[in-house]
Order: structure tokens, then sequence, then C-alpha cells
């Protein structure tokens, strides 16, 4: 029973927890990963074991059980399938006499292959539970000579202590933007990636904390400029069809961090990070990175949510919970997590116009409701020392979280997507990789290997940040146009059309990074006082162009700050004001053309 669970979670390679700091070292001599010619995969075939990437391969490794990976090198350049038998011995007996096993005695015959990368290595997670001596030997599909034999062995392994915080690095603060360069590579036509790619821009902005449904929570509210971009890119399927249409945008609701319950019966859901579902809304190319949420009937914004849950729930063994769980909230590295089909099921509560279903359920699973599925969710966290094309010196302390989402038991019968997700402390979301795989999709998660490789070589989508708003105090000055000196009051002298002036909004984007875009909030300064906050002007990369058109003379001052969305949606009450710092107010002064300003 213990090889036969090792061996599935081999060859299935479903689990991982990540090393140590010290073993992530990115660059070795080059001449320890030439294993055999560079390039050469003929059999029969030199194997090594390592403990990370870049280690010098062994015919031998021990390890402890808590690493929960090894890497496999077969030569550099070697990129190519393998097949893998395996023999197991206990602890106490490493030298026994047990027989080989072949991966076709099990379900699913594809899980025993894997593919080496560009470099000839391979990644293979394993079920960290198993200790033993393990002997692998590969060959190459359609082949008849087996490479010698590797001996693994993986000794009980001590608690590891490296426990950073998660909300650290999973950061979701009322009022925080992010914007991001999306790239699209996708194509399942030729299942050629696209040489040029297609660009566009996502935003995420966290919204208010509300009450929603019996619970708090903080919306991630995703918007983009283009059907390509992320959330949901356009993503067409071979032979017709596409899995994703690319013309929906997001509103995520996460618990909100400081939320306390005990309606669950799961045992400490207070010490976990819960995702809620979703509830998705229409794209439209008139208002992109706005997202005129709830909707806008003006510009053809569905009225209602497309579908959503409300929330989605599942039922487990040990009674119902919210949909996603992302980790615990202080979180020790390494990290996996699965939640299994078999023992698990998502209430999936689709909207509309009229029904039950506009109305909060009790917090709890809906035996019943329209839309249930089962499905798999996987994760895995590790520190990473290098995120894909960022300067390592940006962003000094970087995990990655790898989401693994199928709609069923064998992801390679239907369609696989692997998400990736570098989080930065205390800035927040940095960069996703997206790669799909699946028969329609044009690639195999059993035969890539950047299905469950440490990175994504060649993802479908690419999504990096270029700004973060992270609630710092914004600089505005004004002027009468885009090539006037800039300051804290300017004089602008009204007349029938045309007449306008110039919102510049500075703040703490990294060097080189995109300015703010996105809703400011101002508040009016008289000699009564400051007025309440409204939502105000739509500025585009830390520029608004404001015409007066017929505003009356006379002197305005005001102070802003960068808008929390707080519009108010069905069910959702309690709004709380993030108490985002404001600006140093600014003055503009209108004279009529009969007074010329200075």
């Amino acid at each position: 029973m213990i090889a036969r669970r090792f061996w599935f979670g081999l060859l299935t390679l479903l689990m991982l927890l990540g090393l140590p700091p010290q073993a992530q070292a990115r660059q070795q001599p080059a001449d320890k990963l030439r294993i055999v010619a560079a390039g050469s995969c003929a059999a029969p075939l030199p194997i090594g074991l390592a403990a990370t990437a870049d280690g010098l391969p062994q015919p031998r490794l021990t390890l402890v059980n808590q690493l929960h990976r090894y890497y496999v090198h077969a030569g550099s350049g070697c990129e190519t399938t393998f097949e893998v038998q395996y023999k197991y011995c206990p602890l106490t007996n490493p030298t026994c006499s047990a027989a080989w096993g072949y991966s076709a005695r099990w379900s699913h015959p594809d899980w025993g292959v894997f593919r080496s990368n560009s470099r000839g290595v391979a990644r293979i997670d394993f079920d960290a539970e198993h200790t033993g001596v393990f002997y692998l030997r590969l060959r190459q599909p359609g082949t008849t000579v087996w490479s010698a034999e590797v001996q693994l062995t993986i000794n009980p392994g001590a608690t590891n202590t490296l426990v950073p915080h998660w909300e650290d690095y999973f950061v979701s603060k009322p009022g925080y933007t992010y914007e991001y360069a999306t790239q699209y590579f996708y194509t399942s036509t030729t299942g050629l990636r696209l040489q040029t790619p297609k660009l566009g821009r996502t935003r995420i902005q966290v919204e208010r904390v509300r009450s929603w449904c019996g619970f708090d929570v903080t919306h991630w509210r995703f918007t983009k400029d283009s059907p390509f971009a992320y959330w949901y890119p356009h993503i067409p399927l071979q032979g017709g069809g596409y899995l994703w249409s690319g013309f929906e945008t997001l509103r995520w609701p996460l618990v909100a961090s400081t939320f306390v319950t005990s309606t669950f019966p799961l045992s400490q859901f207070d010490q976990f990070i819960w995702g809620l579902g979703e509830r998705r809304y229409r794209y439209n190319l008139h208002d992109d990175l706005r997202g005129a949420f709830p909707y806008s009937a003006a510009l053809g914004y569905h009225p209602t949510p497309l579908r959503g849950y409300a929330p989605g729930l599942i039922e487990g063994a040990s009674g119902s919970s919210p949909a996603l769980n992302l980790g615990p909230r202080v979180l020790e590295l390494p990290y996996t997590r699965h939640l299994d089909s078999e023992v698990l099921t998502q209430a999936m509560l689709p909207e509309s116009p009229t029904g039950p279903n506009r109305s909060c359920p009790n917090p709890g699973f809906i035996p019943g409701s329209a839309g249930q599925r089962a499905g798999d969710w996987r994760f895995r966290i590790e520190r990473v020392s290098h995120v894909p094309g960022i300067d390592p010196a940006l962003f000094p302390d970087v995990i990655r979280v790898d989401f693994f989402e199928d709609p069923g038991d064998n992801p390679v019968l239907e369609y696989m997507l692997r998400e990736s997700w570098f989080l930065a402390k205390d800035v927040g979301l940095i960069k996703i990789q997206q790669a799909f795989f699946g028969p329609r999709l044009g690639r195999s998660c059993s035969t890539d290997s950047d299905c469950l490789s440490d990175e994504i070589a060649q993802p479908d989508v690419d999504v990096t940040l270029v700004g973060a708003y992270l609630g710092s105090t914004p600089t505005v000055q004004v002027s009468t146009s885009a090539t006037a000196p800039r300051g804290s009051s300017v004089c602008v002298n009204n007349y029938e059309l045309g007449a306008f002036y110039d919102v510049w909004l500075t703040n703490t984007a990294d060097a080189g990074a995109t300015e703010y875009t996105g809703y400011l909030e101002a508040r009016a300064h008289t000699a009564s006082g400051t007025s309440q906050p409204i939502k105000w002007s739509w500025v585009d990369q830390g520029h608004a162009r404001i015409w007066l058109w017929n505003a009356a003379p006379g002197r305005y001052t005001a102070s802003f700050r960068i808008w929390a969305p707080n519009e108010r949606f069905e069910n959702e009450s309690g709004l709380i004001d993030p108490q985002l710092p404001w600006s140093a107010p600014v003055t503009v002064e209108i004279r009529p053309l009969s007074q010329p300003c200075p």
C-alpha cells in the first residue's frame, strides 16, 4: 500500500512543497548538468537525482519527507518524454527483493510518463507521508532499453520552522490598486505560440469592506481593456468553440481578515483565508478598465451578473465551508493543499433578475442547488529567488503559489489550468502566468514540462505588475495645459466652449512604472469646513483633463485620494471607509473672460 500510494503521488505529480532558502541557488557550473552529451537522449540513458533543479546529479539521493520534491537530470538538452518503473523497500530493509512496478497497472497510464524541460531536468513531486527507499529507472516511449537505476531514500523529516505570515504576501487592503501589462501568446489552431503577443492591461482594485451573505468581505475588482487580457482571457478550442469567451470581468470576494465566525463547523475556520466564489460581469469595450459596476444600461452592460455564486460553498466531511481555502493565515513553508472531488462538492448558485437566488442563502451548504459539480483544486506554495521578467532587486522576498484547476480526476482527458501567482512581501500580487493543458488546448499535462515544473517556460498568458498604489499619500498638481508649469493652484478663464484645466497625480509607483489609473475621490474645502467625499474624475496614467464649460466663476479648493469602490450592491451593506490618506489641497480659480488670468 505504501508503494502504491507513493507511486500514485509520484506519477500524478499532485503535491509540492518548497526547499529552504539555501537550496534555492539559481546558478551552478554548467558541467554539473552535463551527465550526458548536450542534446543526447540515446539509450541506455544515464540519469541522476538532485534536490534542486541546478544541483549536482547523483546516482543516490537522500531527502527528508518534508521536502516533497526532487529532480531527475537526464542530460543537458535532453527534452523528451519518459516512461517510469519503480520498486520500493522499507528503511529497515533497503535492499529488499522488490519487483519492478510499471505505470500501466494504474488507472490512467498517461500519468506514468513525464517530460524533461529544455535543460533535461524534470521535477518530481511526491507524497510527503512516505518514507523508505525507492529505485527508479526511465526509458523513452517506443524504446526497450531502460536507464540505469537510481536510488532515492526518504527519511522522516523534522517540522519546518519557516513561518511567514501569509497575509504579508497575499495583501488585500481596501483601496489598494494594481495595474498590470498583459501578454497573450495562446493559440489552439496551429499548436504554436504567437510570436507577437496580443497586448493589454489588467487592473485590480480592492473594494471597501462590506457585509455580504453573513460574511465581512473585501472584493477584488478585476477589469481589463482587451478580451485577451486577464481575467478570463479568450481561449479558443481546437475543433471550434472556446473554453473562455474573454468577455467577462470579475468581482472576487475574500473573507475579510477581521471576520470571525462560529457558523461553520469546519475546524479552525478563522485560521484560514477564504474565497467565497465569484461574481462575473460583462466586459465592455466602451468602458474597459473602469468596469462600471454593477451595470450601465446605456453602455450595454448586463443588468445583473452573468452568473455568480451567492456565495459559493463546499460540502465536506467536516461540514460546509466557503468555496476556496487559500491557506492558513500563519503559513509554514513549504505548503500544499488538495481539495479532492471525491469528498467535496461545490455549490454554484446562478443569479437571475428574479427568483430565490437573488437573495442570500443562509450560511451553509444549499442541497440540490443548480449547477453543482465535482472538481479538484490543488495548490502549492514555496519561496522563490527569481520572478520571470522582473528585476530581483525590486522585490527581495517573493513566494510563488501554483494553482492547478481541473474539472475531473484526470485533467489530461478534459482540461487543466496551471496558474502561477508571484506574491511579494508587503506589496502583494506582482505577476501571474497561465498555461492551459488538454486534448483541445494544444498541450498535454503528462508530456509538457510546464505543467508541473518550477517555472512556466512558455506561458500562454503573462501578467506583470507595472504600477502598485498601496495607500500612500498622492501628490496632486494642476496646470492650464499639458505643457504648462504645474503647481498647487491655477487660474483659468472660463468661456462657453473649450475651457479646461489639467490634473496631474504622482505617487509611490516604482521608477518607470505606470502612474495611477482609476477614479479619484474628492472633498471640497470652504470657509465653513470640509465637505463629504464624493467619487470624482477618472484619471488615466496619472492625468485627467477637466472641462469647465459653464462653471461659475470663483475659487475652488479641494483635496483628493484614490477612490476605494463603495457602490451599493444587492444584499451588501456596512461599507467601511478605509481612511486612505488625502493629498494636500489644490486650488482652481475660474475667472470670466472680462477678468483675464495673470
